[in-house]
């Protein structure tokens, strides 16, 4: 038997919990629309950029797992802390890597603190929610994440454009530091659970043979095919047709405005009417978009990318609501580690597929592909979906 602690915000708690949700988040997507180029300065081709890709996927796939082991045996206060610091040197080290070995072995320790970050947040939005209002505070929670995500490409487009990529990973090393002085000036307080210890095959065989946790599985990795697709590929596409990385930021914040529009208010109609139309809406919308992306020149693909968004943000709030909403406290602490290994699993699958396209058509049968697959997600929501 192990003690789990589940935390509970002092008084003015959320405000800081926003706030510290936004600068953690802040630090992955100021350093968007360079990384996959600099990746590519250890590996020479895009096709090589995807495979590299999948590699460190794997990598935090299997953080997943054992990250939940940790949650069994620390607090989480404690993991989110130490976690964040390690975040943080390892995105300072970046400055120094030159070949890709050194680049993997660093890549290991980001995976195992980037995950135990994702996933203690994730819990702590959770169980500070009430059941009845758990759309409505998904919707807040992605809504500040997505705003970091709008506005960090902008910042590390520009740092970028100024002084290179030293100078992106540099500041986006210095959000997570704030983020742990934040939390480490609020005085958290623990209510422990008491869960019994099991292995974690045990929990991701049961996991799997519930129909509802795999539909949502499914789903989640489906949106992630996309979201790699949008930070891997498309920065390396616009780099191939003359965009700088400023350009490039400013794109990748363009298509985090309609998530920030309609999060909140699908969180809200979610509690209201239940998930299974506007996740089927959603992906139809997605595969259509990637679908007229196939048929245009890169500018208007690049609008279509953007539109795109909108059908994502139909998606993104409900995955977890529907998780969440089918579980009692004690599973949803086993099963939240196997669930996030979804994002990693779809990104794998995604990466492996685009690199091996690349080798043998052009950058547009991404977009082909992208389309069809959607397409069948969204028929995957409206028959399995179960509110």
């Amino acid at each position: 038997m192990y003690h789990l602690s589940k935390i509970r915000l002092p008084k003015g708690g959320p405000l800081i919990f926003v706030l510290s949700t936004f600068l953690i988040t802040l630090a992955m997507p100021l350093i968007a629309p360079v990384f996959p180029m600099y990746t590519k300065t250890f590996v020479k081709t895009d096709a090589m950029v995807g495979y590299l890709t999948a590699f460190l996927m794997f990598l935090y796939l299997v953080s997943n797992l054992f990250v939940g082991k940790l949650l069994e045996r620390f607090s989480r206060v404690r993991l989110l802390m130490i976690s964040t610091l390690v975040y943080s040197a390892t995105l300072m080290i970046l400055l120094y890597i030159s070949n890709v070995y050194e680049f993997i072995a660093l890549a290991v320790f980001r995976s195992i603190s980037l995950v135990a970050i994702v996933i203690t947040i994730g819990l702590l939005v959770r169980e500070n929610s009430e059941r009845s209002k758990l759309g409505k505070v998904e919707g807040w929670f992605y809504v500040v994440s997505n705003s970091a995500w709008m506005i960090g490409p902008l910042i590390g487009g520009y740092i970028a454009l100024k002084f290179d990529y030293a100078g992106v990973f540099l500041v986006a090393a210095l959000f997570p530091l704030l983020f742990f002085f934040l939390l480490f000036s609020e005085k958290l307080r623990e209510k422990r659970i008491i869960i019994k210890h099991e292995h974690s095959w045990n929990a991701i065989k049961e996991f799997f043979k519930r129909k509802d946790m795999r539909v949502v599985y499914l789903l989640s990795a489906g949106i992630m095919l996309w979201w790699g697709f949008i930070y891997t590929f498309v920065p390396l596409y616009l780099t191939e047709h003359a965009y700088n990385p400023a350009e490039i930021g400013y794109v990748l914040f363009a298509l985090v405005i309609p998530l920030i529009l309609l999060e909140m208010p699908v969180g809200r109609w979610a509690d209201r009417k239940g998930c299974r139309r506007f996740l089927t809406l959603g992906f139809s919308i997605m595969g259509i978009f990637a679908l007229l992306a196939f048929f245009s020149s890169v500018g208007m693909s690049v609008w279509f990318i953007i539109l795109a968004s909108f059908g994502a943000a139909f998606i993104e709030p409900l995955l977890e609501f529907f998780f969440f909403t089918k579980l009692n406290d004690r599973d949803e602490v086993r099963f939240y580690p196997v669930y996030k290994t979804s994002i990693d699993f779809g990104k794998i699958v995604g990466m492996i597929i685009f690199s091996s396209l690349l080798l043998f058509f052009s950058f547009k049968s991404l977009f082909l592909f992208l389309g069809t697959a959607l397409a069948l997600f969204a028929i995957a929501a409206y028959v399995f979906v179960r509110d």
